[in-house]
């Protein structure tokens, strides 16, 4: 269960706190070796089989997915406290991309608002471009079928590791739009109401 989780990850963060660089480097290549095992054996698991993770049991394509956004997000966790500039690495960025669409939920806040209910597409630019069209409204926002943009009252013109910092709270989108990285038509309220109600991940 998740408080076993929890207490097991404690106690390998305490001991990693006493190993030295290279113990930890080891320790995290075995770690990764491992993964990669388990990623090797989805293709050909039962379709209807289910992994576990913390927020509760998920399909194993759920997990996949799961592994590379926690990854690619991590990674960039880390890296920019030594690098300010640091972007989602470019090599994962369309992976990144499809993956995003079954996580923006979680840290949505702005479902119950009215300002904000409506449909908003955003377009991210990148080697394998990439739409999601979200439904707001209800209580939350939902990834919803079809790329009409005549129907969207907001389109966020941005590429994959901007709209991945700013819906997982770790940017704000004013650090793109400075940039030239994050573009809005349509309705702008809402554009701005949406881009801020991302509040964790």
């Amino acid at each position: 269960g998740v408080q076993a989780w929890r207490a097991a990850r404690t106690a390998r963060q305490q001991q990693a706190l006493q190993q030295t660089p290279a113990e930890v480097i080891a320790w995290y290549q075995k770690a990764v070796g491992a993964i990669d095992a388990e990623l090797d054996a989805i293709p050909s698991a039962d379709p209807g089989a289910q992994g576990w993770h913390p927020i509760g049991a998920q399909s194993l394509a759920w997990v996949q997915d799961q592994w590379l956004f926690e990854l690619a997000l991590h990674d960039w966790d880390i890296r920019v406290a030594l690098d300010p500039d640091a972007e989602v690495r470019p090599s994962v960025q369309s992976a990144f991309a499809r993956t995003l669409p079954g996580r923006l939920g979680r840290g949505f806040s702005g479902g119950d608002d009215p300002a904000l209910v409506g449909t908003y597409r955003a377009d991210l630019s990148g080697d394998d471009p990439f739409t999601i069209v979200m439904q707001v409204g209800n209580g939350g926002v939902t990834c919803v079928d079809g790329d009409d943009d005549s129907t969207a009252n907001v389109t966020i013109h941005t590429d994959p590791s901007a709209f991945g910092l700013v819906t997982t709270n770790r940017r704000p989108a004013s650090r793109f739009v400075e940039a030239g990285r994050w573009q809005t038509t349509g309705d702008q309220d809402r554009a701005e109401g949406f881009a801020r109600a991302f509040k964790s991940y």
